[in-house]
C-alpha cells in the first residue's frame, strides 16, 4: 500500500477537484459541530492577534491544524474523498459566506476566495467539491453576486427538491453570522480573519492509490489500537 502525507492550507486543499463516492453518507453535521469549528479557529486567531498587527503579520501566525482527510485519485485529476466529506463541505459553505461578505462590503478589501470554491470549466462555473442538482443550485445561489437580501433568500427558497443534507447546509450557513466573534465585527477584522482561515489553517491530506486502501487507513486510524493525532501521522 502506497501512502502519501501532505500538509495543505485551506486554500491549497480546497482548490483541488473533489468527488464523493456513492457510499458516502449525506451531510450530517449539526450546529454544535459548526460552533466548535468556528470557535476553535477564532480562538486560535486571537491567541496570535495584537492590535498593531497588519494583514501581512497574520500570515506568519502559528498554524492551526483542523484534522485529517483521506483521498484517492480518480479520473480527470480528481480526488475521491474517502474520509473528510463533512469538513470539506463545511469549509466550502463557510468560504461561500465570506465570499458574499466581500461582495456586500467591498471597502473591507477581503481577499478573493472565489478560486478556492470553484473554477471555470468549458466556460461554466464548476465547484471544486462536486455538487449536482439542488446542492449545486444552492452553491450557485450562495456564490451569486446578488446584493439584495430578499432576492438572495428568494433564490434559495425557490430551489426545488432539496435533499435533507442540502437543507442542513442552508440552515447552518444562515447561522454563520451569529458565530462570528463580536471582536472581529467591531474591530473590522474580517479581512484579517479570512486571511488567517485560508492561509494559516491546515488539513493533513493522506493519499492512497486505491479506494479500498483508504478504507483500511480509515479503520486503522479510528478502530484499532492507539488513536493517532495528525502530528503523529505526519511524523510517521
Amino acid at each position: 500500500m502506497q501512502i502519501s502525507f501532505d500538509r495543505k492550507t485551506i486554500t491549497n486543499c480546497l482548490q483541488q477537484n473533489f468527488v464523493l463516492p456513492t457510499f458516502q453518507r449525506d451531510y450530517k453535521w449539526e450546529l454544535k459541530h459548526l460552533q466548535d469549528l468556528m470557535s476553535d479557529i477564532q480562538d486560535s486567531f486571537f491567541d496570535n492577534w495584537e492590535p498593531d498587527h497588519g494583514r501581512r503579520t497574520v500570515l506568519g501566525y502559528a498554524p492551526y491544524f483542523l484534522g485529517t482527510i483521506i483521498v484517492t485519485p480518480v479520473a480527470e485529476g480528481a480526488n475521491l474523498i474517502v474520509d473528510g466529506q463533512q469538513r470539506i463541505t463545511t469549509l466550502t459553505y463557510i468560504l461561500c459566506y465570506f465570499h458574499r461578505m466581500k461582495n456586500l462590503n467591498p471597502g473591507l478589501n477581503i481577499s478573493s476566495i472565489d478560486n478556492t470554491i470553484r473554477r471555470q470549466v468549458a466556460g461554466e462555473n464548476s465547484f471544486n467539491l462536486s455538487a449536482e442538482g439542488a446542492r449545486k443550485q444552492l452553491f450557485d445561489a450562495l456564490m451569486d453576486d446578488c446584493k439584495d437580501e430578499i432576492e438572495f433568500y428568494s433564490k434559495v427558497d425557490s430551489i426545488a427538491d432539496k435533499d435533507p443534507g442540502t437543507v442542513k447546509i442552508w440552515t447552518l450557513y444562515q447561522k454563520i453570522d451569529s458565530l462570528i466573534d463580536s471582536r472581529i465585527k467591531d474591530e473590522n477584522l474580517l479581512p484579517h480573519f479570512v486571511d488567517y482561515l485560508t492561509e494559516c489553517v491546515y488539513l493533513f491530506q493522506i493519499g492512497v492509490d486505491k479506494e479500498r486502501d483508504g478504507h483500511k487507513v480509515f479503520v486503522t486510524m479510528n478502530d484499532r489500537g492507539l488513536k493517532l493525532s495528525p502530528i503523529d501521522l505526519l511524523k510517521g
